[in-house]
């Protein structure tokens, strides 16, 4: 400060002419009462001795404080516009409409970049601020950096914002930002792995920045390189050699890069069998393509809520999602669910907070689970057993050396799914891809394969004949050998499936269905007419026990209708019949039991 009010020189009229007065005011500009205090001495004293225009000219000494400078923080990444602020070292304040300085903020801060996200057209700012000697930098969505109230997150970061100087700080940003848009460095940023369009992929193309959400950060780094790539390759090469199940799961992770440029919905590649047969050692293999295969890393468990496996999902969009331990989820309703909504390829529609709608999240990719029992059983509906290439590794040991192989790959990672990545972006390989794909689809549908599980087959012998020819130079997987793991209709037909229980349910319980036989319950009875056998079911006791299985009893009349395998007389697809002497009708469903019965 230039003194005090007692120590105001005697200017003269010929002072009030140069710009020593004005500076001695200003420098008062950090006390707002003591400044207009003075200004108000000062422009009197200027009146008595007649001079004319002082507020004029005292407005016109502050404009260049005001306006027109550049930020001056010591070792700033950029001197940037700041208008009418002043940055010092000392921070950021402004000279307001009456002359006095205003804080804005105590230390240096200023916007450095701008991302604009691929997938959203979202903006956020990364900001640059300094409190001591190191600078730091945070990127925060646009959004945060225009609302008094959001700004104020900033201070668990360590930015001086408070409730009160908030809305000085938002006014800045925005003013520099605005004042320097052009000479902000612009810069393309996604929050996932995986394809961005068909030229770029994430985390390998370098103008992409990753700026996702924080839960998400460990599971980023992780996919990296680490070690050597020869030793990967070996250690891949002899599992390959000595198990056809880890084949076809490391075969299956590198497919997961092609399902979205062949344009195919998500499957399961599901690896079960007894203990200690190396099933997590194979999911290790799998995952040591792209990234770090430590547990907790990339792979995780399948006990998980089903938002945590969406957003996860999403995440990895392109890359396998590896999930361990089926054993961890207790209901076979919950399995069904996890395959139906992680192979539709898209999450729920939410709400969001502040109304409206959560933005929906979606991934193309192969998931790779095991577990000690079929992800998929016999009353699993056709479409969750369609998605679910299953792989039983039965008692056999998947790996010579199971500990050699874990303490290789958890060494050496990550190289192949950057090579193979790079491959892919060539177009005639691309173009190559696709080519084997459709071929491998052609084939195996028409040796019986039904066509979900065919195009999930198809990408995974597709990748597999690229990766031998490329990088093990070994023998490709065949069709044959990924046949026998294919479901016929039989098996997965739901219909089909029930109209076998039903045949099983009679033959099984012979007592419950001889009118004669008063000694059991009576559940209804078998006529047979010539070589075809009817059994007459009382509708009471099959619908639960149908549902108790698995099944739905509409859904079966419906079908067993169009077969012509049921006798009714109502709308109900059911008949009356009197199943013992002397007993009333019953409401019954009349099936045709398979031939030979």
């Amino acid at each position: 400060m230039a003194g005090t009010a007692a120590d105001m020189p005697e200017w003269s009229r010929d002072d009030f002419s140069t710009a020593k007065p004005y500076a001695w005011l200003y420098g008062f500009a950090d006390d707002s009462f003591e400044l207009l205090r003075l200004r108000d001495l000062m422009r009197d004293r200027a009146k008595a001795l007649g001079v004319t225009g002082f507020s004029a000219k005292w407005r016109a000494y502050c404009a260049p404080k005001k306006g027109g400078g550049f930020t001056r923080f010591r070792g700033q990444p950029a001197a940037l516009l700041c208008g009418n602020y002043v940055c010092t070292d000392e921070g950021v304040s402004v000279t307001d409409r009456f002359g006095c300085r205003v804080r804005v903020c105590p230390h240096p801060i200023e916007p450095v970049r701008r991302y604009l996200d691929a997938d959203t057209g979202e903006v956020r700012i990364e900001l640059a601020y300094r409190r001591g000697e190191a600078w730091k930098s945070l990127v925060v969505d646009r959004a945060v950096l225009a609302s008094s109230r959001e700004i104020v997150s900033l201070s668990r970061y360590g930015v001086g914002v408070d409730s009160v100087s908030a809305p000085e700080l938002v006014k800045f940003l925005s003013e520099l930002e605005s004042l320097n848009y052009c000479a902000l460095e612009e810069k393309m940023c996604v929050a996932r792995l995986g394809w961005i369009g068909s030229g770029a992929f994430s985390p390998y193309s370098a103008e992409f920045r990753f700026e996702g959400e924080a839960g998400c950060a460990g599971m980023f780094k992780a996919v990296r390189e680490c070690g050597d790539a020869e030793r990967w390759t070996e250690t891949a090469a002899e599992a390959r050699r000595g198990s056809l199940a880890a084949k076809i799961m490391l075969a299956a992770s590198f497919a997961s890069v092609l399902v979205s440029p062949c344009c195919l919905s998500p499957f399961f590649v599901h690896l079960w069998g007894g203990a200690s047969a190396g099933k997590t050692v194979a999911l290790m293999l799998a995952a040591s393509v792209w990234a770090d295969p430590a547990p907790g890393e990339y792979i995780h468990t399948l006990d998980g809520t089903a938002v945590g496996q969406e957003l996860t999902a999403g995440f990895v969009n392109s890359l396998p999602l590896i999930l361990d331990e089926l054993q961890t989820v207790n209901a076979r309703e919950s399995c069904d669910g996890i395959v139906y909504r992680l192979a539709e390829g898209s999450g729920r529609l939410r709400g969001a907070k502040n109304g409206g709608m959560q933005r929906t999240r979606s991934w193309r990719n192969c998931i790779l689970t095991s577990g000690e029992q079929p992800l998929a059983s016999g009353n699993s509906g056709a479409g969750a057993v369609l998605r679910v290439i299953g792989l039983d590794c039965k008692s056999e040991k998947l790996f010579r050396d199971p500990r050699a192989t874990v303490a290789s790959i958890r060494e050496n990672f990550g190289f192949a799914g950057k090579a193979f990545v790079s491959l892919l972006l060539v177009p005639a390989i691309m173009r190559r891809a696709k080519e084997l794909q459709k071929a491998h689809f052609e084939g195996l549908v028409s040796r019986g394969a039904e066509e979900k599980q065919a195009a999930a087959a198809s990408a995974i012998l597709a990748a597999d004949e690229l990766v031998a020819r490329h990088l093990f130079c070994d023998a490709p997987l065949t069709e044959e050998e990924l046949l026998p793991l294919l479901a016929t209709p039989r098996t997965s037909d739901k219909c089909l499936r029930a109209y076998d229980w039903i045949a099983d349910f009679v033959a099984v319980n012979p007592q419950k269905f001889r009118p004669g036989d008063y000694s059991n319950e009576l559940w209804g009875t078998v006529v047979i007419s010539g070589n075809v056998s009817w059994a007459y079911i009382c509708r009471s006791v099959l619908e639960p026990k149908m549902a108790e299985a698995g099944y739905n009893l509409e859904a079966f009349l419906s079908w067993a209708k169009r077969g012509e395998l049921l006798r009714f007389n109502d709308g109900r697809c059911t008949i009356r019949k009197r199943i013992a002497a002397g007993a009333s009708p019953m409401t019954c469903v009349c099936v045709r039991l398979p031939e030979g019965d």
